[in-house]
Parts: C-alpha cells; structure tokens; sequence
C-alpha cells in the first residue's frame, strides 16, 4: 500500500523536541536492554520491526566498508578517496537497500522517499570536502525525524531506536573517519565537547542519569571506560575520545570534557548538553534551512 502523506515531513515534530524526547526514553536504561551486538538478519518469510529494519540498514553501509580499502585509493590532503567510492555505491544501493529491509519506497510513500534518501546520504559526511561533523550527525536524526512524522516510528520505538541503531551509526560513522580520516567539519578543535561527535555524550549522559554507581569522574579513567564501554554510548564515546588522544592527556585534548565531568551530576550534564546543542547544533540547521 502506497502512503499518502499530506502534512510536509519536517513540521509536525520539531527537531530539538524530537531530540529531547529520544534523550528522555533512555534516562537511565543501559544498552543491556537491548541486544545491541546482535546483527539482523532479513528473509522472506521475516517481516521486521521498522528499528530492526533501520538497524539492518546501518549494519549493510557499515559492511560494505569493506569493499572500498583505503590502501588502494589516493590519501589527498585532507581524507581518503575511498569514502567518496563508498558513498558512490551506498547512493547507487540505496533504494534496493530500503526495499531489502521492509521499509519500501512505497511505505515512506512515492513522494516522500527522494527527500528520505537524500537525508540518510547526507548524514555520513561530505564527499566534496571529505569531512564529517555534527551537521551531518544531525542529518541522521532529521532522517529518523521525518519516518516518525509518517508514523513508520512510533514513541515507544525511541529507547531501542537510540540504544540499537543511532548507537549503530554512532560506530559506523567513527569507522569510517579512521578508515577514510574524514576532517573534522566546523571543528572547535579541543575546545567543543568533540571535533566529530555530539550526540554520543547528550543521549550517553540520560542512560547514567541517577546511576548511583558510576559518578561522571569515573568516565575518564581508562580502565573503567574500557570495562562499561558497551554497556553505556557515553563510556564508548569517551573510549573512542581516549584511543584518538593516545599519549595526550584528556585534559589537554579534550578540556571541556574533563572539566564537565569534573564538575557536573549526570542530570546536570544532561541538562547543559541539551542547551548547548540547541545553540551550538540545531540553531545552525535551522537557519541554514530557512
């Protein structure tokens, strides 16, 4: 059945409201809850939940990494060609890729898709510029925006959405900037939260909220980031921020982190992160599209 949608994509759930409320369905719920490690598989005779079937989609992109090695493209200046290789061939695949995973053309409806498709595209970086930054994160969560408007996404899909398959991207996005070493787009360098990555620490922050265990200091011990990283977006953040500092002290590669962690609860943190990606992040997409 084709999907009549008469109401624009992008108006009836506003994007920070949006945010604020994946952010809420996962205060204090761990990805335990979850099983996020588990790879989806898609038959026949299998009808997925629309999450399964975006999860699916993320873990095909990640997969076909692996057809575009970067040892054999050219390192330019800034970045490796084979992301704009790997790119080519995800916008090549991507309508049967919808197809193969239950969310058909003809579900998120005939006229609707081409906007659908092209926001999901541009939510892995900048083929052009080989960069990649919160713009484009963003870009991810309009995607999911827009499927939530037409009702493939419902509210009570948003904590496994957040913990199985932004999670996913999450992961799939740091994969390719070490793969295809995307430059930061924007970067504040040292002085923003990250030079690639917001919504790690925002959503990773909610999960920890009233977690009497585990204070915001403890998230910047290597030792303690590597046993929980799995368990929490935020402690894989931090992992990632860690192995790309190396020798680097967090304080002097990522100040901000530190002294937030230093100084904030986790609802404290929670709190200030949502405002500042108001400002910093979402004010930006919204003048930008004006």
């Amino acid at each position: 059945m084709t999907r009549v949608m008469d109401s624009s994509l992008h108006t009836s759930h506003d994007i920070l409201s949006f945010v604020k409320d994946i952010n809420k369905s996962i205060k204090s719920i761990p990805n335990t809850e979850f099983a996020c490690n588990k790879n989806v598989e898609v038959s026949d005779s299998t009808k997925l939940e629309a999450v399964d079937s975006l999860k699916y989609i993320i873990q095909k992109l990640g997969n076909w990494t692996k057809l575009f090695d970067p040892k054999y493209y050219d390192r330019t200046r800034f970045g490796n060609q084979g992301f704009r290789k790997w790119h080519d061939h995800i916008k090549m695949m991507c309508d049967d890729l919808f197809e193969e995973s239950g969310i058909s053309i003809n579900i998120i409806g005939v006229n609707e898709f081409p906007k659908v498709k092209a926001t999901l595209l541009n939510s892995f970086g900048c083929t052009s510029r080989l960069d990649y930054g919160t713009g484009h994160e963003l870009q991810f969560i309009y995607f999911l925006q827009m499927l939530y408007n037409l009702k493939i996404l419902h509210h009570n899909d948003l904590a496994k959405l957040a913990i199985t398959v932004i999670n996913e991207y999450f992961e799939l996005v740091r994969r390719l900037l070490e793969r295809y070493s995307l430059e930061p787009a924007g970067s504040k360098g040292a002085w923003g939260i990250d030079p690639y990555q917001f919504l790690p620490y925002l959503f990773g922050s909610s999960q920890l909220i009233s977690n009497e265990l585990i204070s915001p200091m403890k998230a910047l011990e290597r030792d303690f980031v590597e046993q929980h990283k799995d368990q929490y977006i935020f402690m894989k953040a931090m992992k990632y921020a860690m192995d790309m500092s190396k020798d680097t002290p967090l304080e002097i590669s990522c100040p901000m982190l530190v002294n937030i962690a230093i100084n904030c609860s986790w609802e404290k943190m929670n709190e200030g992160m949502i405002k500042m990606y108001d400002i910093e992040v979402v004010s930006r997409f919204k003048s930008d599209n004006k």
